[in-house]
Formats: structure tokens, sequence, C-alpha cells
């Protein structure tokens, strides 16, 4: 079993690569739980319900790109298209392409000992993935 350890992913978010600004991005996926069983017995019974993917993206602040990669990202319905590949933008690599709903912005972070002044956007998935990384789709 080959073990993978890289940095070298593909990000775009509303059309805007943040490759460069990338410090890390989360991906998961929920499935709702629905108790089925029927009356009384030893055992509960359960079945999924509705899918929800939530996400995290932690950009690095540009001083010279901040307004530039906020309009981009800045929409008025507050929805965005993420395109994400783990292993890169290479055909055949696994992909998640979906709209999502930024509900959170944290940032721009600062602090008193100068750490990277960060953004963080919160997002939850909006509908159907166009490519969905956890059913095994590919660029």
């Amino acid at each position: 079993m080959a073990e993978y350890n890289s940095n070298d992913i593909s990000l775009s978010i509303n059309g805007v690569s943040v490759i460069a600004r990338w410090r890390s991005f989360d991906l998961s996926l929920s499935v709702g739980d629905e108790d089925t069983s029927a009356g009384t017995g030893e055992w509960e019974k359960h079945s999924g319900k509705l899918l929800s993917t939530k996400a995290k993206a932690s950009l690095v602040y540009d001083d010279t790109a901040a307004a530039t990669d906020q309009a981009a990202l800045w929409t008025t319905n507050q929805k965005v298209v993420v395109i994400y590949g783990p292993e890169g933008n290479t055909a055949g690599k696994p992909c998640h392409n979906q709209t999502f709903l930024i509900t959170g912005i944290t940032g721009p972070t600062t602090g008193h000992d100068k750490p990277l002044v960060m953004w963080e956007l919160d997002m939850v998935g909006s509908g159907v993935p166009t490519k969905n990384i956890y059913a095994g789709d590919t660029f």
C-alpha cells in the first residue's frame, strides 16, 4: 500500500485558484441517521437519511491580492463553487466539485507576535455535488 503525503493539491473557489495562499482544506461528509426499528426488540435498525458535506478553507492573507480575492469570492447569495483535488488536477485523480454556502468567514486574523495573517471560510454543501470524491469521482 502506498501512503500519500504531499501538498500538491488543486483548489479553486468560485473560479479563483487559491493554491498560492492555501494552508489547509478540510472536507467532510455526514449521513443523517434514521431509526427504522418497528416496535420493540433487542436491537435498533438504522438507515441513512440526507447527505451533507462541510468544508473549511484556511488561506493566507495576501496584502496585494486581498481586495481582488475577496471580491471574487464574495457573492450576493454567499454560494461559491469549490473544486478540490487532494492529489492535484491531473486526469484520473480524485475530485470533489460542489456548490457551497459560506456560513462564516473568520479573519483576517492578526496577532501581536506577528503570526501569518489568515482567512478561514466555513462552508456547507448546497445540493448534489457535480463530482463526489466520496463516490470515487475524478478529474
